[in-house]
């Protein structure tokens, strides 16, 4: 899509050149933006190659290059970006490298225009980071990939038709598009949100959600429980989940004890009491279903069983300790917690 005449294209600087940051990117420059990474030194040689991505939704390749790459967050610019996007995992941002970019950020954006997304998943990331970075909180805002994207040269998937095997082999990323949205957004900073909502929509191949704090953060923590609880069972599928009712209540059980904080609001309390183990599986069946012919359930067992575990029991964990701030036991949540370190210690010894 070209861009309108006589309006200047957007600059986006994307932190992170993982699967996430790559679709991203590629989405945003087909609505007209111009795209900066910043990256690791080490990432250098093989993002200078136009990357190939391979689409489940049409089964075509498409190479994604004209973008600027960046390896020293001294050479951001002030005031040079509309947006600068953390897509790096929430282990890499509480690091020490990763707190001393967001401060770093936070002076080279701090009374300019440049607005942040934070597209870590987390438990009241935004909070810490406009404390860090001392931006404005009309500057920072919350969003979610609802892409399935993987990447497909370290990773192989079973395949289903109508794949086509020959295309996916040539593959950097392979990327999965099952519903109209790709992406979605709080509106923690609305003016920001709104602007970003209409930005990735630009190229008219994906839409962007704008959802109220309550209903994102609702949305957002809770499912991770599902996925500990896919880990205790060895990622089964939907049709196995039934062999474990137990373990399967007790998940449900801290998705609730999760949307029942205080920071969910009345959306995480009506959320709580539609909250049923069989739901959560009917859940899980929709997704599975409608992810194909990308395979969700291996996916999940390569991403949240391996790439991503870790921050995910951070998550669960900072769930927990808000929770307990508040009075609440949190017991189901962290029973799940430690059945899930006790299946990979078990798995270890073996």
């Amino acid at each position: 899509m070209q861009q309108a005449a006589g309006r200047a294209a957007a600059r986006v600087l994307i932190v992170g050149a993982g699967a996430m940051g790559i679709i991203m990117g590629k989405l945003l420059q087909a609505g007209g933006a111009r795209i900066s990474y910043l990256v690791r030194p080490n990432r250098l040689e093989r993002l200078s190659r136009p990357q190939v991505l391979y689409s489940f939704d049409d089964h075509r390749l498409t190479h994604f290059t004209g973008y600027e790459i960046l390896t020293d967050p001294g050479r951001i610019e002030r005031d040079a970006y509309d947006y600068v996007i953390f897509t790096i995992d929430g282990i890499a941002l509480r690091s020490v490298e990763g707190q001393a970019l967001v401060r770093q950020v936070g002076e080279i954006a701090r009374g300019t225009h440049t607005k942040v997304l934070i597209g870590t998943m987390g438990v009241d990331l935004r909070r810490n980071f406009l404390s860090l970075s001392g931006l404005d909180p009309s500057q920072v805002f919350n969003g979610g990939l609802y892409i399935l994207v993987y990447q497909a040269d370290r990773v192989t998937l079973p395949l289903h038709p109508p794949t086509d095997a020959g295309l996916l082999a040539q593959a950097d990323f392979a990327h999965r598009q099952a519903a109209p949205m790709g992406f979605f957004v709080d509106e923690s900073a609305p003016e920001a949100a709104r602007a970003f909502a209409g930005l990735w929509e630009a190229s008219g191949e994906s839409q962007c959600v704008v959802l109220s704090e309550e209903a994102f953060s609702t949305q957002v923590p809770a499912v991770f429980a599902l996925f500990v609880a896919c880990d205790i069972m060895g990622w089964p599928s939907w049709r196995d989940m039934h062999t474990d009712p137990g373990l399967w209540e007790l998940a449900a059980e801290a998705t609730r004890e999760i949307q029942g904080l205080s920071i969910n609001g009345e959306t995480g309390q009506q959320a709580r009491q539609a909250t049923t183990a069989q739901g959560l599986i009917d859940m899980w069946r929709a997704l599975e279903e409608e992810t194909l012919p990308a395979d969700l359930l291996e996916f999940n067992r390569f991403h949240h069983g391996g790439k991503v575990y870790e921050q995910d029991v951070e998550l669960l964990r900072d769930c927990a300790a808000l929770g307990h701030a508040e009075g609440k036991s949190m017991a189901a949540l962290e029973q799940l917690i430690e059945r899930s370190r006790a299946a990979r210690r078990e798995r270890g010894s073996r």
